[in-house]
């Protein structure tokens, strides 16, 4: 009967010690799960922001095609919103800017030794907007342009040697004006190039600036007033001048 009382000890005891083991097991478990929890996985990464389009642009000389390095070109991207911004042509000719909505405006453009383009004088360039070329003649100061790309084609400015001469024995001053001429898309554009006033009778010779490589029209007018108020053209011609030559016009009348 005792050594059954001690063997019943003896399972006792076992029973106990085990109790005790799983009770701190349990509790370091869970001394390590509060200690250190697995963080929860990262948010999804936000949509990258609107940064709209790249719009690309070239400025090459008229005729030729040749790329113009150092063109300084402003514009306003996405008009209304955005300021006028600067840009400089590199050696490709080429500028790139971004905008929202695609649309610009104010363009001008100034490279020394070529003929300016700004939105308050005449079209003294080619300037092509793709897809829709046609909004050329309509690029002015206020107007919006909306375009994927657009090439502009300067002219170079060459001076030239005019020998005029009055043979019309009029009392009247007598102007000249000289305008290069081009075509875009069929349609022809002229630029006001230069001004002068003569005394009647004049003849003389003197250096004017042209259009180099493209027709210039040499236009004579005759004042019919003492203010030097009314005028009339009276005679013009037309003559491609190449940028470089020792081209010489004459004009009597």
């Amino acid at each position: 009967m005792r050594e059954i009382l001690r063997i019943a000890v003896f399972i006792l005891v076992i029973n106990v010690l085990g109790l005790v083991s799983c009770s701190k097991d349990d509790e370091r478990a869970s001394n390590n799960y509060t200690n250190n929890p697995v963080p929860p996985p990262p948010p999804p990464p936000p949509p990258p922001p609107n940064v709209g389009k790249t719009i690309k642009a070239r400025i090459v000389e008229y005729d030729s095609g040749f790329p113009v390095a150092g063109a300084i070109v402003r514009l306003r991207p996405d008009y209304p919103n955005m300021n006028t911004i600067t840009l400089t042509s590199d050696q490709t000719g080429a500028i790139n800017f971004t905008t929202l909505t695609n649309k610009i405006a104010y363009l001008s453009v100034e490279k020394s030794g070529y003929w300016s383009l700004a939105p308050n004088y005449d079209l003294a360039c080619v300037v092509l907007f793709y897809p829709d070329t046609t909004q050329f003649s309509h690029f002015i100061t206020g107007n919006e342009i909306t375009c994927d790309s657009f090439v502009v084609k300067v002219f170079r400015v060459w001076n030239i040697t005019v020998h005029i001469k009055d043979t019309s024995e009029s009392a009247r001053n007598t102007g000249i004006t000289i305008h290069g001429l081009y075509n875009v898309n069929g349609t022809e554009y002229k630029r006001y190039g230069d001004w002068t006033v003569f005394q009647p009778g004049i003849d003389t010779t003197f250096q004017v600036p042209v259009f180099g490589n493209a027709d210039n029209k040499f236009g004579i007018w005759k004042c019919y007033d003492d203010d030097d108020f009314m005028w009339e053209e009276i005679s013009s011609q037309v003559q491609y001048i190449t940028y470089g030559t020792n081209t010489a016009v004459n004009i009597y009348y």
